[in-house]
């Protein structure tokens, strides 16, 4: 027997039962007043060029600023970021993560010379002031992580498009978000006796691994329709995204976008390679493996919808 759910609205939601965003602003207000606070200290980054080779202390100082300014960016992130995913149709918090995103691209502006400058020192010099500037000391994975990635680090210029890039950049992602979160409808699942479930990204998980197969089958196939009413459109942000990396990849000199995403982790191609080609000598263990489950379930066939129920 399901019992018929009820989709909640945010403003439904018992207080005690949403995120804390008092604790992070007190109000959106005084969201706003911290954007336009650190809008206009970002610019003192970028007061920095040319000057980072000058001293230790110069460079304790530029440091010491980009992390604390950094900071401020992520907690008005957090908040913006909550906020959005707590309530997709929430239109001024979407305009709030809008103007978010220009306000990454002020700070990668503002920063894009850093890297380029410090890759010129020299690691030897940049370890010895690591070394020796107590300001410094905790900078030293900093340092040797930047040289391990120095071949993919470009000129100062090419590094400041590259950092503007993402905002234009970062509008397939909420274009993909938009329509997943937001826009798509799906038709309620229907259990053994008949009642409707409705289907959301929240409640599929609880379709999915719901005892009620035929709330499973109706819930998948109607979670997997909604998408497919939308295939062009997602696979034209999927294309979309695809050229973006390749661009990327080109142009910090990666031989494929899978290297140029392993790379800043340390990891070789190899390793995923490894793990693809395991999983795959391995499949009659799988296959095994479904089988015991089809039993256990009492099916004739498993599907894609049996899987999740344990």
């Amino acid at each position: 027997m399901v019992t018929v759910t009820k989709v909640l609205e945010r403003a439904d939601v018992p207080a005690e039962q949403r995120w804390n965003d008092k604790s992070v602003f007190a109000s959106r207000d005084a969201w706003r007043a911290e954007y336009d606070a650190l809008d206009g200290e970002l610019p003192k980054l970028g007061e920095f060029v040319g000057t980072l080779s000058d001293s230790p202390t110069t460079l304790a100082d530029y440091w010491e600023l980009q992390g604390k300014l950094r900071r401020r960016l992520r907690k008005l992130s957090s908040y913006v970021g909550m906020s959005t995913a707590v309530d997709s149709s929430d239109v001024e918090a979407k305009a709030m993560q809008g103007q978010l995103m220009g306000l990454f691209g002020k700070y990668s502006r503002n920063t894009s010379f850093d890297t380029p400058e410090l890759i010129a020192i020299g690691e030897e010099t940049l370890l010895d002031w690591v070394k020796n500037n107590e300001r410094l000391n905790t900078y030293e994975r900093v340092v040797t992580e930047m040289f391990r990635q120095a071949e993919h680090t470009r000129s100062t210029e090419v590094e400041q498009v590259m950092g503007m890039l993402g905002e234009p950049f970062g509008a397939v992602r909420n274009i993909y978000g938009e329509m997943s979160n937001t826009d798509l409808q799906f038709e309620d699942a229907v259990s053994d006796d008949g009642d409707p479930f409705p289907v959301n990204q929240s409640s599929i998980r609880i379709v999915k691994g719901s005892t009620d197969r035929n709330l499973r089958r109706s819930g998948w196939h109607s979670y997997n329709n909604g998408y497919l009413q939308f295939k062009n459109t997602f696979a034209s942000t999927y294309l979309a995204s695809v050229k973006q990396n390749t661009m990327q990849m080109r142009v910090r000199g990666y031989d494929s976008v899978l290297q140029m995403m392993l790379h800043p982790y340390n990891l070789p191609v190899d390793v995923f390679h490894n793990l693809i080609n395991t999983y795959k000598k391995n499949l009659p263990t799988w296959h095994r493996y479904w089988d015991v489950k089809r039993q256990i379930l009492g099916l004739d066939e498993i599907h894609d919808y049996d899987i999740w129920h344990l």
